[in-house]
């Protein structure tokens, strides 16, 4: 069994709100796969727009493993003058079949 599940990568954006833009593998659809309606929701910690960078941890239910994955979304505030209301937001979701929280936080901290 393979103990990643998927990667993804959740945006901000001003018109439509937080969306998925981009997950791999490519076919996945998490609202037939997870047990919760909008993934992309909570990729965001509260309050993100006072933040440069957080973490939110999650465990979601899968609906067709009937099996638990858990999951880090490692959020960036990137403030420029060019975007819309002064910065991007995004996070990087990482969901695996073990609870490897520390590892995956690990690496961010390595990384950013």
């Amino acid at each position: 069994m393979n103990v990643l599940h998927s990667v993804s990568v959740a945006e901000f954006d001003l018109d439509i709100g937080n969306s998925l833009i981009a997950t791999c593998p490519s076919d996945i659809d998490y609202k037939q796969e997870l047990n919760c309606s909008r993934v992309d929701d909570l990729c965001f910690p509260d309050g993100a727009h006072s933040f440069d960078s957080d973490a939110v941890f999650m465990i979601v239910p899968s609906r067709r493993s009937n099996e638990l994955l858990f999951g880090l979304a490692a959020f960036a505030r990137r403030k420029s003058e060019s975007y819309a209301r002064g910065a991007v937001m995004a996070s990087l979701l990482v969901l695996t079949r073990r609870p490897l929280f520390f590892c995956i936080i690990r690496l961010r901290c390595e990384c950013c």
